[in-house]
């Protein structure tokens, strides 16, 4: 799964918001308050509260904020590497005098000035003229900083904006894992095509480091339904030091602070709590039974842990939980593949059940007949449901039920991948029983051989979902925390000269590697983990078009309902967007996000907002779970099956230029082997 946010992020937009406190008035019932105002032009509200007393009233009134000379710089609000645009400055002259503008234009970072960079301009009383200049994004991405300086008045005036250089697709990242036993050397080729080029290589001797690509997969998941931002914080509770050498940045000097990420993690998840008690899967959505059990399965290890959690918000939701499980609970049918290959069908109770009686049992809530219900009717439980309650007896003190109940192996039974219900499936199946097992006895003679299963399956399987992911992190986790450290040194060359020394702490080394030849020789007793990788934007700038088991495409139409050519597009042309998508295998896959990215010189016109558009021509768009609008992209969360679905949306051509264009891309979120990609080309605004 791609990554589907903007990996960069500004201040572009500086807010003028200032907050006095408490002034005494004079004896006239006059106040002061100075402030500076920053780089500003426009109407400025100024507020005023007044009491005495009981008495109180307050009043306001606008200022007008205005240089001599205003300046209006229209860049793009983003840009893509070598991307070439116009940039339109304009000038106002406030003041009843006839001047001449000296105007220059400067950039730092990631776009540089093409061609002349002063102009002179006249500008009249009273009124506005522009200067234009050509800047063009260097092959990289990162910030900069545009400055426009104009001499008029005997007065210079200046005018910042900040900008970010983003990748016109998602990002490509190469990475690997390797053990090295003591006493051995091993070597890792870090060179490649890319640009805007950053390696990194993460060494301990915790062999969790082998599986840093699902934890740094997890915590950079962008999409907000409950689901991800409960799998994205789970798993920095235990991991705080390897979630901050992943997301330690070459060129950025902060921290990651997981401490605060975890905290903003439980703030979303106690926003998305329903009348019910239970908690919605979208924001303002309907209830959750699987994502409200995991997600106060995460609250209550986060409450243990140390984070302040909400104590009417959790009990509200064991209360839910507990309502639950004790009302009437119909059998559906599921499907599982059995040991001969075959697809099989039977009866069972909900996973949802089994799960929330286990959480319900951490909390020390134990609903013994509830319990005593399910053993009596085992046979209509799934695989991982069994061990689920084996261990929520074990966790409720009768250990003869945990060992009657237990099943002797995890065997027999591979259910079929669930992309919305209990996001169930072979290997979160796996890991969930696991993890339920560590708990009550990290001995038990079968953890053991489902710790290798499923380390072997984190190594060799191309797609997993956040919640296989998250569970099997989560135990394998557990376990590895319980082994002894190796006693084992390193050092580390790069092109044979020495980059670092390891000395028992984890390392993190993301210097003086790029392009690199590494090698890593050891000594000591022990084994070492190593983890690495390389990420950037392929210099040839071709991107992988592919439909696997789904297709997005997307068109631009005029406001007639006509087909544009991209590459002759008018500057202020309203465009209409179509995406749409489909499954090519004829099944139904719930949890799909369709991305699509915008070149730089287009801009949505908020979709949430009515327009009076006559757009009679296009059909209704179809039905969406959820939308998330950003500057650059769009993306919508819906089912897809056989039948075309299609949305639509409004942008306009704001700056004249030549712009990468990015594919439109989705992916079933559970289920990675439904993607496609396609549409990657340019875009010319003239």
């Amino acid at each position: 799964m791609p990554k589907r946010t903007n990996p960069l992020t500004n201040k572009r937009v500086r807010l003028v918001s200032f907050w006095s406190d408490h002034i005494k008035t004079d004896n006239r019932g006059e106040a002061n308050y100075e402030i500076d105002i920053p780089e500003y032009s426009g109407s400025l509200r100024i507020m005023g509260v007044a009491y005495k007393d009981k008495a109180f009233g307050s009043a306001e009134k606008n200022m007008i904020v205005a240089d001599p000379i205003v300046i209006s710089t229209a860049l793009p609000r983003f840009s893509s590497p070598m991307d070439t645009f116009l940039v339109p400055v304009n000038l106002a002259n406030t003041l009843n005098k006839t001047t001449t503008a000296k105007v220059s234009i400067s950039s730092v970072g990631a776009l540089e000035i093409v061609g002349s960079v002063n102009e002179e301009i006249e500008l009249n009383p009273k009124s506005d003229n522009y200067a234009y200049f050509l800047i063009a994004a260097k092959p990289e991405i990162g910030y900069s900083t545009v400055t426009v300086s104009v001499k008029a008045h005997n007065e210079t005036f200046t005018s910042t904006t900040n900008m970010t250089v983003r990748p016109p697709s998602s990002l490509v990242k190469q990475s690997g894992s390797k053990t090295i036993k003591a006493g051995k050397s091993s070597k890792i080729n870090l060179s490649s095509d890319f640009i805007a080029l950053e390696s990194k290589i993460i060494i301990s001797t915790s062999p969790m480091v082998q599986f840093a690509k699902d934890l740094d997969y997890l915590v950079g998941y962008p999409h907000g339904c409950l689901e991800q931002t409960t799998s994205k914080s789970f798993p920095q509770l235990y991991f705080s030091d390897l979630t901050k050498s992943l997301k330690m940045k070459r060129k950025v000097n902060k921290s990651y602070n997981t401490e605060y990420f975890v905290q903003e993690g439980i703030k979303k998840i106690e926003s998305m709590q329903v009348y019910n008690g239970g908690f919605s899967y979208w924001r303002g959505g309907s209830y959750h039974w699987w994502g409200s059990s995991y997600a106060t399965h995460f609250l209550l290890e986060a409450k243990k842990a140390g984070y302040e959690v909400n104590d009417h918000v959790l009990n509200k939701v064991l209360d839910n939980l507990s309502q639950r499980v004790k009302q009437r609970i119909n059998t559906y049918e599921y499907d599982y593949r059995a040991t001969d290959g075959m697809w099989y069908k039977k009866l069972i109770y909900p996973r949802e059940a089994l799960y929330s009686l286990y959480v319900l049992a951490i909390s020390g809530r134990y609903e013994i007949s509830t319990m005593n219900f399910f053993k009596e009717n085992r046979d209509k439980l799934s695989l991982d449901s069994k061990y689920l309650l084996a261990c929520t007896y074990a966790l409720a003190g009768k250990n003869e039920d945990y060992k009657n109940l237990l099943p002797s192996k995890f065997f027999g039974e591979e259910s079929k991948k669930d992309s919305y219900r209990s996001f169930s499936s072979p290997v979160r199946d796996k890991a969930l029983a696991l993890n339920a097992l560590i708990e009550i006895n990290p001995e038990q003679e079968q953890v053991a051989s489902l710790a290798q299963e499923l380390s072997k399956d984190l190594k060799t399987r191309r797609y997993l979902s956040t919640q296989e992911r998250a569970f099997a992190f989560l135990a394998l986790g557990k376990l590895s925390k319980m082994t002894k450290n190796n006693n084992v040194k390193a050092r580390i060359l790069a092109d044979g000269e020495e980059v670092a020394v390891f000395d028992g702490k984890d390392l993190v080394i993301n210097k003086g590697i790029e392009n690199k030849m590494v090698n890593i020789k050891t000594e000591g007793t022990g084994y070492l983990y190593v983890y690495h990788y390389t990420e950037g934007i392929s210099v040839s700038g071709n991107i992988k078009e592919v439909d696997n088991l789904m297709q997005v495409r997307r068109q631009y139409y005029n406001r007639d309902g006509k087909i544009i050519n991209q590459k002759n597009i008018q500057q202020n042309d309203l465009i209409v967007v179509q995406v749409s998508a489909r499954t090519t295998n004829g099944s139904s896959i719930k949890n799909v996000a369709i991305t699509d990215l915008l070149p730089a010189g287009l801009e949505i016109e908020n979709p949430r907002l009515s327009t009076n558009l006559n757009l009679s021509w296009k059909p209704r768009n179809s039905r969406h779970d959820a939308m998330d609008v950003r500057d650059d992209r769009i993306t919508y969360f819906t089912t897809l099956n056989s039948n075309w679905k299609r949305y639509h949306y409004v942008v306009r051509a704001v700056s004249k230029g030549k712009y990468k264009l990015g594919p439109v891309s989705g992916d079933a979120m559970y289920d990675g082997e439904y993607h496609s990609y396609n549409g990657a080309g340019e875009v010319v605004i003239k």
